[in-house]
């Protein structure tokens, strides 16, 4: 899509890193793959994923500095940020589908709910809704 050439003037001058990680549940989603209930549940740990092994893992090898990490894609990115704001600054979404509702259905059940920034988020308060109000967040349509 074009975003490692336009960041590579950064990246060269060693201001950027780029990760990326392959998602099962974003495939099992594209696809249509098991129930609807099976697709949230992977979804959701993914989601849990990225957050307790790939963010760490991001930070060791930026030597434990205190980083800023933006997820990019499009509802992966928006659901990363709205669950776990204390791990990421931003999210950017590259022109995709953010209702869950829309894609798959509703099966009604937790995975789902948690699955589905468009469930979940109207429900937060305290400390991270603080926080992912605070977050920097791009929808991009196009």
């Amino acid at each position: 899509m074009g975003v490692i050439g336009a960041i590579w003037p950064l990246i060269e001058a060693g201001r950027v890193k780029v990760y990326s990680c392959d998602s099962v549940a974003g495939r099992a989603l594209a696809a249509g793959w098991g129930s609807i209930e099976h697709r949230c549940w992977l979804m959701n740990g993914f989601e849990d994923y990225v957050a307790s092994e790939v963010v760490p893992a991001i930070r060791a090898d930026c030597g434990g500095r205190d980083i800023e990490v933006i997820s990019a894609g499009a509802f992966n990115a928006l659901a990363v940020v709205c669950r776990y704001p204390h791990h990421f600054r931003a999210a950017i979404g590259m022109s995709g589908a953010y209702d869950l509702e829309s894609l798959i259905g509703f099966p009604g059940n937790e995975d789902f709910y948690f699955a589905s920034p468009y469930r979940f988020v109207p429900g937060l308060d305290g400390p991270q809704l603080d926080r992912l109000r605070r977050r920097f967040i791009l929808m991009a349509y196009g």
